[in-house]
């Protein structure tokens, strides 16, 4: 890793996320797949996107524990949000694009597996409905598709799930999480 690149992760703080932050974190992720990923999507694809970031609806669920999230902020800037639900599935993770590939992602996930097994230290895997373009992103980091990919209102979800233990133990990769 350069010099110029371990700055700019020493400057990212990494947040568990309280109600008061919820709404700027939802219009992040609209404002990123917006701009990233909504050409390519269906209409049906946008609409339930929207579900997914209806504020309503992840306000009930983070008020009764099924969504938690996080965030990833530069100079007090948001420009990552992760949610998990429940304590193993990743249900949204976004990246201000400008911010890629400098570890937000990855950070992001990790402070979130890092939070959910303080809740459960025998969590036996974190799963994700991984879209098309982010199949590769996961399987970097352990992620090990579980079925072929199943497509719904237009796009291919693949299922895949890292098991802690066999990331903590594979001897020849990176355990970019710190899974043990």
């Amino acid at each position: 890793m350069e010099k110029h690149e371990k700055e700019q992760q020493a400057k990212i703080e990494i947040r568990a996320l309280g109600n008061e932050e919820l709404e700027q974190a939802l219009h992040f992720i609209w404002e990123v797949y917006a701009r990233t990923e909504a050409h390519m999507r269906s209409d049906d694809a946008i609409q339930d996107f929207l579900c997914k970031v209806d504020f309503e609806y992840a306000a009930l669920r983070m008020g009764e524990g099924v969504l938690r999230f996080w965030g990833a902020y530069m100079n007090e800037k948001l420009i990552g949000v992760c949610a998990f639900r429940g304590l193993g599935q990743v249900y949204l993770l976004y990246v201000d694009p400008r911010a890629q590939g400098n570890g937000v992602a990855t950070r992001l996930l990790k402070r979130a597996v890092f939070d959910s097994k303080r809740h459960d230290d025998e969590l036996a895997r974190i799963m994700v409905e991984a879209p098309d373009i982010a199949v590769g992103f996961f399987a970097k980091l352990g992620f090990e598709a579980l079925s072929e990919p199943e497509e719904d209102c237009g796009v291919d979800y693949t299922a895949m799930e890292l098991r802690p233990e066999a990331a903590a133990a594979a001897p020849f990769r990176e355990n970019p999480l710190g899974l043990e």
